[in-house]
């Protein structure tokens, strides 16, 4: 297999590594520049190529909207640039594109990058701002989950995938996005793999074809649960990876930056971004939230489809409340009978609230026939 050139942070929101400022590009250079055995000062030389990944993007990000709000603050350095009060009011507009727990990430990884470019600065007036919003996502947690069905779900995948075979105006990049983006959905929808197990699927390795379609194959070392986890995909989804693998695959393999180089240059990684290079996890999880903001006015995160399809199990289909177990990849039962419960919580509401609807529609008959026998 062919080794293409690194993926780019940031290329895809307009700012790739090599157009930061120069301070910022120095500093995350010498990030990742061999340690200095008579320096004890942390570096990043012990990051994970995805990590490393990960974290530049969310800086891009930063920078992109540093040169949309202030540009003239791109000629200061790294440090002078990233005041509290800036750095606040860049997560406020965050937020309006991304959730609260999303927006948690993405500050510890802004965090993390500043640590990197610039070691010797001090970055403590960071942890108030991450405390506050590490509460802010809990909070948001105990309050419940966005659920939308796993049948709605998929369909719109299935739809989005559709679109893409229309073509119409789209480019040959814009219609395998499209493509890729609607069979991740549908995929969520009834195998709702981690993030993590989703990004890193490789074809032929976690992803086999069989005489009967295919099938996917996490071992113990990959898993949270460090057990082995398999099942095969829907047949509904065979023609579907198909048409990705052998046709919307390449178009985006083709990218600018095509796969990643070493230590990840030989994988055959399923899910590609537009530039060619394995998925980034905070792109990932920007795609997902997008479109089904715009579909169900509901920002769903990859991990949210594991709580949609379990609940929806539970709620639709109690009597195979068991396969909720194996699907999400858990040792116990504890999680099914936890969405079995708030199934039966989602049922309890609703024939209350329409016994309440009952009762109002027939006082308000009452009233009227009151009304009408006093004239």
């Amino acid at each position: 297999m062919r080794t293409r050139n690194p993926a780019t942070p940031g290329g895809r929101l307009g700012m790739p590594l090599d157009a930061w400022p120069a301070s910022d590009q120095a500093g995350w250079n010498d990030a990742f520049a061999p340690p200095d055995p008579f320096n004890l000062r942390p570096t990043g030389a012990e990051l994970r190529a995805t990590s490393r990944l990960a974290i530049a993007t969310c800086y891009a990000r930063w920078l992109v909207w540093v040169r949309a709000t202030e540009p003239e603050a791109l000629a200061q350095t790294p440090e002078a640039r990233a005041t509290r009060e800036r750095v606040i009011r860049y997560l406020h507009d965050l937020h309006d594109e991304i959730t609260i727990r999303s927006l948690h990430g993405y500050a510890c990884r802004l965090k993390r990058a500043l640590e990197l470019i610039c070691p010797d600065a001090d970055w403590s007036w960071f942890r108030p701002i991450l405390g506050r919003l590490e509460r802010r996502a809990r909070a948001a947690k105990s309050v419940g989950r966005p659920f939308v069905p796993a049948d709605q779900l998929s369909a719109f995948g299935t739809e989005l995938m559709e679109l893409a075979e229309t073509r119409s105006v789209q480019t040959d990049l814009e219609q395998a996005e499209r493509f890729r983006d609607g069979l991740i959905i549908a995929f969520l929808a009834s195998r709702p793999l981690r993030l993590k197990n989703m990004l890193e699927l490789e074809i032929g390795i976690h992803l086999i074809e069989s005489s009967t379609g295919y099938e996917v194959t996490l071992p113990p070392e990959t898993t949270k649960t460090k057990c082995t986890l398999e099942f095969p995909l829907p047949t509904l989804l065979v023609p579907a990876i198909r048409r990705y693998l052998g046709h919307y695959r390449d178009i985006l393999a083709s990218g600018p930056n095509g796969l990643l180089a070493e230590p990840l240059g030989s994988a055959r990684f399923m899910w590609l971004a537009r530039s060619g290079a394995q998925f980034p996890i905070a792109s990932f999880e920007d795609m997902i939230s997008r479109h089904t903001m715009q579909r169900f006015k509901q920002r769903l995160t990859p991990h949210d489809f594991r709580h949609c399809v379990a609940t929806s199990i539970a709620q639709f289909d109690p009597e195979q409340i068991h396969i909720i177990r194996i699907i999400l990849g858990h040792t116990t039962m504890a999680t099914a009978d936890k969405h079995y419960i708030h199934a039966k919580g989602i049922e309890a509401a609703h024939l209350v609230q329409a016994a309440v609807m009952t009762k109002r529609k027939e006082l308000s008959r009452q009233a009227k026939a009151r009304s009408g026998s006093t004239r």
